[in-house]
């Protein structure tokens, strides 16, 4: 009744004074919130919209839903406790050692997005840093990055970028081999642990003991190294070594079954040494080849 075809821009009825017609409602300014300011508006009961004129096609205004209902959004995780903070994975590889230093390589992946879980932008950059798991006597003293800056021992690696170089020392009361977890120290992202594969170096403050001794309370346990060595002979040699101390190169052939096995084991040592907690040297006797267990000279 108040729009006309002259005048279509008009959409609703603002009034000084409530009013009370038939098919409409009053609600004043005040009721809905609007501060210094007076006066009502008149709405329709129903869903009818005003006139919009003679060739319009568009219509606005009236007591209809999208007028008159605010939508709310509720987004809930399926995991009781995690985020929706976009995820990492942190990838590493290991390099060989230079001038003394353990060298790993890192860089940090968005995590793939799980099907239906909302995924958010999230920092720039994200802070790493080293440890040895359960290993608090035993300090990482990182000496320099490449392809990254460092802070306060905390590594600042941009999201997307390649690899960064961490040239690094283990520091403990004796010599030995350990594994090195990379961690997000700040906790405001989620980023998943990830702990190396092979075994690093640790620079003992004391003398290690006789090579035939093993070190008290360091002997490592069958998930940390035994479950490495994927070929099942090569893992009972160096079991043998471990609780032995040695082991000749006819014990070996007896126990991969021939000489063709023993030089296969031999051409592979190197690569094996990377995932066990111990150093092997190998001595040449009128009997022929013995491996012997062996501590990292300080």
């Amino acid at each position: 009744p108040y729009g006309k075809k002259s005048d279509p821009q008009r959409r609703h009825i603002l009034t000084d004074d409530p009013r009370q017609e038939e098919g409409s409602v009053t609600v004043s300014l005040a009721a809905l919130g609007y501060e210094g300011r007076s006066g009502y508006l008149l709405f329709r009961r129903d869903t009818a919209v005003f006139d919009t004129g003679k060739n319009g096609t568009f219509v606005h205004g009236g007591n209809s839903l999208q007028e008159r209902v605010i939508p709310v959004l509720t987004i809930t995780h399926r995991h009781q406790g995690s985020t929706l903070a976009a995820q990492y994975v942190v990838e590493v590889e290991v390099a060989s050692p230079v001038v003394g230093l353990n060298r790993i390589r890192l860089r940090i992946r968005p995590a793939p997005e799980a099907q239906g879980v909302l995924q958010f932008e999230g920092a720039s950059q994200i802070s790493l840093a080293l440890r040895v798991p359960q290993r608090d006597d035993i300090t990482v003293l990182i000496k320099d990055v490449a392809g990254a800056t460092v802070e306060n021992q905390v590594i600042l690696l941009k999201k997307e970028q390649d690899w960064a170089e961490v040239f690094f020392e283990l520091i403990g009361a004796t010599d030995e081999r350990v594994k090195v977890e990379v961690f997000h120290p700040d906790g405001l992202e989620n980023v998943t642990p990830v702990s190396t594969s092979s075994f690093f170096d640790v620079s003992g403050r004391r003398t290690a003991p006789p090579t035939d001794q093993p070190i008290p309370g360091t002997a490592p346990s069958a998930d940390d190294w035994e479950s490495a060595i994927a070929d099942e002979g090569a893992r009972q040699v160096f079991l043998h070594i471990h609780r032995h101390g040695s082991i000749t190169e006819v014990e070996i052939i007896q126990i991969l079954g021939n000489p063709r096995q023993a030089r296969r084991f031999a051409r592979d040592l190197e690569l094996y040494l990377s995932q066990v907690p111990f150093t092997v040297r190998v001595e040449s006797t009128s009997s022929g080849k013995r491996y012997v267990k062996g501590y990292l000279e300080n």
